[in-house]
């Protein structure tokens, strides 16, 4: 199994994102799966301006560790904030690509496990289609709550959840807003 996600501790925020790695590891222990974390990073470019903090903590974040006893790859992306919301996805897949392919090369993955339909998702289908994998989207909240109030990630979402082989809300008002998006 190849989680992609951005939301997952990290060597220098440990909470960050914790319940999809407490839930990830209870799953694969119990099936006896190999598992890869795959959690980008978001980049953002050198400025005269001085970007936020947490930019700053994102750009010491090791492009590989094992903290936990398994690997977790960090391949960086480009952000924009408040500018370029409508490309994250597109700018995470090329990064995530390289890294999803030397991956698999050395282990072939079966299937891909997606936390976030936009923008992670974008990525993860975009490669479960090249590698002809099945990919599992999880709705977590934002992503289907308040992005697609967004005129250009409203389509993206769509074609996210439409390519999606499974998909897992984490209530049901998740639920009632993906049979919305179709």
């Amino acid at each position: 199994i190849l989680t992609l996600t951005t939301l997952f501790p990290n060597s220098l925020q440990p909470v960050h994102g914790v319940f999809i790695r407490n839930r990830m590891e209870s799953f694969t222990r119990k099936y006896g799966l190999v598992w890869t974390v795959l959690a980008p990073v978001p980049y953002f470019p050198r400025i005269p301006i001085a970007p936020r903090a947490i930019y700053r903590v994102y750009a010491r974040v090791p492009a590989l560790e094992e903290p936990w006893g398994y690997p977790i790859h960090h391949p960086r992306y480009l952000v924009t904030p408040k500018l370029g919301m409508r490309f994250y996805g597109s700018w995470m897949a090329e990064p995530v690509r390289r890294t999803v392919l030397e991956i698999h090369r050395k282990r072939p993955i079966d299937v891909i496990d997606c936390h976030y339909v936009y923008p992670d998702g974008t990525a993860g289908i975009r490669m479960g289609r090249e590698l002809g994998i099945p990919v599992i989207l999880s709705a977590r909240g934002t992503d289907l709550s308040l992005y697609p109030r967004f005129p250009a990630i409203r389509p993206r979402i769509q074609r996210n959840l439409e390519a999606c082989q499974h998909l897992i809300c984490v209530c049901s008002d998740l639920q009632t807003r993906a049979v919305e998006l179709g």
